[in-house]
Order: structure tokens, then C-alpha cells, then sequence
């Protein structure tokens, strides 16, 4: 999905720490929604201005990440590599446990490679991320 054909897709907020994510039937998810709408409710308002509204993002690329899974795929976008790594220990410090059938390792990296190497052979499940240019 290129980012060009879903213009709402990405949201970063002025600390350029957050975003939301978007599935495949393009629903936002709760990531942070509240966000989303504060931005979408003061672009309308300048809108109705008359106002020419300011770009949301004041970066040139951000950190698209796909999670894939059995009951379909998550993708989100992150102002920095470092958010990107903390969605993926999330993902697999949650599941690790239930899908590996033992102990979490201590180092949290270690974690999310041991879990990802594990799902990925025995159910299709991965992880990938990629730095994209923001096209407008």
C-alpha cells in the first residue's frame, strides 16, 4: 500500500513520538485515535476558515511497519526506527510465552528475534518495517 493512496494514513503529533495504525479494511486502530481526531477537527476548523492548513508532518520520511499474522496484518507508521523497534518487543513480549512455550529471555531484543524466528517457520508470522519517503 503506498502511503500516496491513503493521504489520512499517517499522523504524527507535535513531539513526533505517536501514530495510529491502519488495517487492511483501512479502520484506524485505538493506537492513538484521540490524536487523529484533534488533528482532523482543527484542519476542518481551519478549513472552514478559510485557512490554509499547515502540514502535519514536519519530517521527510517516517518507519512503516507490517505485522503479519493468522488473522491478517497490522501496519502502523513511526516518526523513528527506535518506535518501530518498541512495537515489535511488544508484540512478542506478549505472545512469547504462549506461542514459544517457555521462559522470555532477559535482553529484550533477544526476545523479539527468538519469537519472530520461531512464528515466522511454524504459523507465517513476521515482522517488517522500511523507511519510506512522504510523497505531497
Amino acid at each position: 500500500m503506498a502511503l500516496t493512496s491513503a493521504p489520512h494514513f499517517c499522523f504524527l503529533a507535535g513531539d513526533n513520538t505517536c501514530g495510529f495504525a491502519v488495517d487492511r479494511q483501512d479502520r484506524a486502530s485505538s493506537y492513538d485515535l484521540a490524536a487523529r481526531l484533534e488533528y482532523v477537527l482543527k484542519m476542518e476548523a481551519a478549513e472552514r476558515a478559510g485557512a490554509k492548513p499547515e502540514k502535519s508532518v514536519t519530517q521527510e520520511t517516517v518507519h512503516v511497519a507490517v505485522y503479519e499474522h493468522k488473522h491478517g496484518s497490522d501496519m502502523r507508521a513511526f516518526a523513528s526506527p527506535e518506535c518501530v523497534t518498541k512495537w515489535r518487543r511488544e508484540i512478542a513480549d506478549e505472545w512469547f510465552e504462549r506461542e514459544i512455550g517457555k521462559a522470555k529471555p532477559a535482553d529484550p531484543e533477544a526476545m523479539a528475534d527468538e519469537y519472530f524466528e520461531h512464528v515466522g517457520d511454524a504459523s507465517g508470522e513476521y515482522f517488517s518495517s522500511q523507511e519510506v519517503k512522504i510523497e505531497g
